[in-house]
């Protein structure tokens, strides 16, 4: 934790699956969505919303790479564009008028989903040191599972103690999901202002290796950074 705290890229990227998981009671929602749209087999609907979903999170990362590449910049900037195509999904659930459109629905949501869940994973390996790995993943996990959890037992909530009808429950989750897209926005651009002005975030410095703000640094500037690192620059190497 000591680290997460000294690392403020990697603790809010650690964040992002949470922030995903606020619209997790989706999960909830798929065997009520599928047994009214198509009451003559309940169960096939559902096999078919979940599928729909894999197919989603086959999709969205592998298009991503494909059409705009895979260096740290676009991959930030993914997740921020993907929290809000996400909540325009739920928006498209919420009045679909029929399986087929709410299928489709379903599918993109989870397609934008999973390049914030994969691009996430993806930088967390690119910025934190090989040996915290293992306890970040950790951290990131369960506060996913305790987020999902929540959700879920708030759409059980709002169906069953307030009555709430699913096209209202879904725009509810639309404007949750954009909340934490809205706060990593916020973060990369005050990032980007502080690399700009010469300053380190933690461990992330003007110069990186990753891509992510590659101006050039003085000899002046690059001491003192060095100076400024809490950890040894095998474990966050900076490029000459």
């Amino acid at each position: 934790m000591r680290y997460l705290l000294a690392e403020p890229m990697v603790l809010v990227l650690s964040l992002l699956k949470a922030g995903l998981a606020v619209a997790g009671g989706i999960m909830t929602l798929i065997p009520l969505m599928a047994s009214r749209l198509l009451s003559i087999s309940p169960s096939l609907g559902v096999g078919i919303l979940y599928s729909a979903r894999g197919l989603g999170a086959a999709l969205g990362p592998i298009l991503v790479k494909r059409i705009f590449g895979e260096n740290a910049t676009i991959l930030q900037w993914a997740i921020a564009g993907a929290f809000f195509l996400k909540a325009l999904a739920y928006i498209f659930i919420s009045y679909s008028q029929n399986f087929w459109m709410l299928s489709l629905g379903v599918g993109l949501a989870t397609l934008f989903g999973s390049i914030i869940w994969v691009f996430s994973s993806a930088l967390i390996h690119l910025t934190a040191p090989d040996h915290f790995l293992g306890r970040i993943f950790s951290f990131e996990l369960a506060l996913l599972t305790l987020v999902m959890g929540f959700s879920n037992l708030g759409v059980g909530y709002a169906v069953d103690g307030w009555n709430m009808e699913i096209k209202q429950i879904t725009l509810w989750m639309a404007g949750l999901v954009l909340v934490p897209g809205l706060l990593w926005l916020v973060f990369l651009v005050f990032l980007r202002n502080k690399l700009q002005q010469g300053e380190c975030v933690g461990s992330i410095c003007p110069v990186d290796p990753s891509g992510f703000n590659p101006n050039p640094l003085t000899e002046n500037l690059r001491t003192k950074i060095q100076d400024k690192m809490k950890y040894s620059a095998t474990d966050f190497p900076i490029s000459k």
